[in-house]
């Protein structure tokens, strides 16, 4: 099966994913819908290649307090995989299970009887794959749109997925009453609000804001931009992406803030992304985005 044939409903039939990785940002994508649409809120676990027989079979009957798992496992030697595949036939938890791979027609995928998922996407796939992202991401985009996001993001998936996801965060649709704010509300309220007026609509924000990962998005891209000025403050703003207020927002931080503390931000950017994706489950994605922007605010005033 492609990857951008695997809808909600065929994650929701089937609890076995082998997933070939072409492209791993593909992949992450592909793995993060199988967890959404599955609704398993636990941390995801990895089992180790070399020693997936025991570590496996702890996790092929339910467990004692009704838990539900994302298993993960990488498979460097793709002679392993009808091995795993017989395991997973003795299943009887509920537990979701992604095995994954990188080596392509090293078996007999069709005599395993499973769910083999392709992340390869060929030239005459892309219009396919980028209308499975739209509906992924649940947004609404005019034809001119989307011609404009495929010339600009080319053979880049990493950047189409970040430019999806901005696309997300950017509807004013989510706004009533003020009693939540859109993601670059939040950077705005950073560089023109008193400190009350952002606290508040920080707080406002953070209750409101279902999914982290989309937002920390956003935030890796706007700071990356500052760090990259930072380093050059001649760079062209326009070629960061950066257009009116943005460009203003980018140019302030970047006097602000020193390299040092902008690699500080991404690299606890870094952390709530892995805390949402199910890593370090004694972390809150929410707390930890909270510090960036207070830092982010004090910095910008104080220096």
């Amino acid at each position: 099966m492609k990857v951008f044939d695997l809808t909600s409903d065929v994650i929701k039939k089937h609890n076995i994913f082998f997933l070939y990785e072409h492209d791993s940002c593909i992949s992450d994508h592909c793995m993060h819908e199988i967890k959404v649409n599955s609704e398993i809120k636990n941390l995801s676990i990895e089992i180790n290649e070399i020693s997936f027989e025991e570590e496996l079979s702890q996790y092929l009957s339910s467990d004692l307090f009704g838990e539900r798992y994302l298993i993960k496992i990488n498979i460097k030697n793709a002679k392993n995989i009808p091995k795993i595949n017989a395991s997973l036939k003795q299943n009887s938890s509920d537990n979701v299970f992604i095995i994954k791979y990188s080596k392509k027609d090293k078996f007999d995928i069709e005599g395993l009887d499973s769910l083999f998922i392709d992340t390869e996407i060929k030239e005459f796939e892309k219009n396919n794959y980028l209308t499975y992202l739209i509906r992924s991401y649940r947004i609404d985009l005019t034809s001119d749109e989307i011609n404009s996001i495929e010339v600009a993001t080319s053979n880049n998936y990493l950047a189409l997925h970040n430019i999806l996801k901005l696309k997300t965060l950017y509807s004013k649709n989510n706004i009533e009453n003020e009693s939540s704010y859109e993601g670059f509300d939040i950077i705005a309220s950073i560089f023109k609000d008193k400190q009350e007026v952002f606290i508040n609509k920080v707080e406002k924000f953070l209750q409101s804001l279902n999914d982290p990962i989309q937002f920390n998005s956003l935030l890796f891209w706007f700071f990356k931009s500052v760090y990259r000025h930072k380093n050059d403050s001649g760079i062209n703003l326009k070629n960061l992406r950066l257009f009116g207020d943005l460009s203003k927002f980018c140019q302030a931080a970047s006097s602000k803030m020193s390299l040092k503390l902008l690699e500080n931000i991404i690299q606890k950017i870094h952390l709530v992304d892995k805390i949402s994706k199910g890593q370090y489950i004694d972390l809150d994605a929410k707390l930890e985005i909270k510090k960036i922007l207070q830092i982010s605010f004090l910095k910008t005033r104080n220096g």
